[in-house]
């Protein structure tokens, strides 16, 4: 699944990295930037403060609640 660009921000980016063991973010790219994704759009409003281990401890809608398509999908760089 993926999730939404609404909210989307450089300290969501930072702890989807973190998450993901991929380095230090460099860039939090929206609307599906790499593409549209597939699947279930999980989280929308995700707003984090950026010291949160794991996305699902950011502020968000809800699990599966959203007002996007997948050409509003969120998108992150990281450094590894």
């Amino acid at each position: 699944g993926t999730v939404c660009d609404d909210t989307w921000a450089f300290p969501a980016a930072a702890v989807v990295c973190r998450y993901l063991g991929c380095g230090q973010v460099i860039a939090a790219p929206p609307r599906a930037r790499f593409g549209p994704g597939r699947g279930q759009v999980w989280l929308d409003g995700l707003t984090c403060t950026g010291e949160e281990a794991a996305p699902s401890e950011c502020r968000h809608k809800g699990w599966g609640v959203h007002t996007c398509e997948h050409s509003e999908d969120a998108g992150v760089i990281c450094a590894g």
